[in-house]
């Protein structure tokens, strides 16, 4: 069972971020973590497999930790923390969010909450390019049903345009995306009204 009163304990009062790296080498999957704060910690992956196998892997760390699981294909990609019960940053280059982005509707609510707040917190940290988080949004809010999820797509979209590359903000595609969209959302009538008023108020 998940232990929330822990979980606040070390990830709310406590200090530091635990830091995930992923990488692939055939079938096998490694995950290192770096954590100054010296705390165990689970993290479920979900594995792709270059055929389309899949199969969830539940890696225990402590500080300092390097965790490799062995899986049975060959591996395509590895998305992190699909459970959204670990904390940290998860690394991500511009191949894997890519891959996240293509497969973001065959995930649970709460793992496209999870896999949301990951993907802004590597534009935010100029892993990966705001523009082209910008640009998936844009059209990724079109089928986003739940809510929370709609709004914090509409926030993160229209906080990427704010760090937008010079080169990037002066092309006026890229914030036009986001607006038509929204646009589009509001006079949609088929869109149920909570999402349509969230749509209202990021114009």
């Amino acid at each position: 069972d998940f232990d929330i009163q822990r979980w606040s304990r070390e990830w709310v009062y406590g200090t530091g971020m635990p830091v995930y790296h992923c990488s692939i080498d055939v079938n096998k999957l490694t995950v290192r973590q770096e954590d100054s704060s010296s705390v165990d910690q689970s993290v479920n992956y979900r594995v792709y497999g270059k055929n389309g196998q899949k199969s969830d892997v539940v890696l225990s760390f402590k500080d300092g930790a390097r965790q490799a699981e062995m899986i049975p294909f060959v591996i395509s990609h590895a998305v992190p923390n699909i459970d959204g019960r670990a904390y940290g940053s998860f690394v991500l280059d511009e191949i894997t969010a890519a891959q996240i982005r293509d497969s973001w509707m065959d995930h649970t609510p709460v793992g496209r909450m999870s896999l949301l707040m990951t993907l802004y917190d590597n534009v935010w940290r100029r892993r990966i390019s705001a523009r082209s988080f910008l640009q998936w949004a844009s059209f990724a809010i079109l089928d986003e049903r739940n809510p929370l999820i709609f709004e914090s797509l509409a926030e993160f979209a229209t906080e990427a345009l704010l760090m937008l590359d010079e080169g990037d903000k002066i092309s006026s595609t890229n914030s036009l995306c986001l607006e038509q969209s929204l646009m589009g959302i509001v006079s949609d009538y088929e869109f149920p009204a909570q999402l349509r008023l969230i749509a209202l108020r990021k114009l």
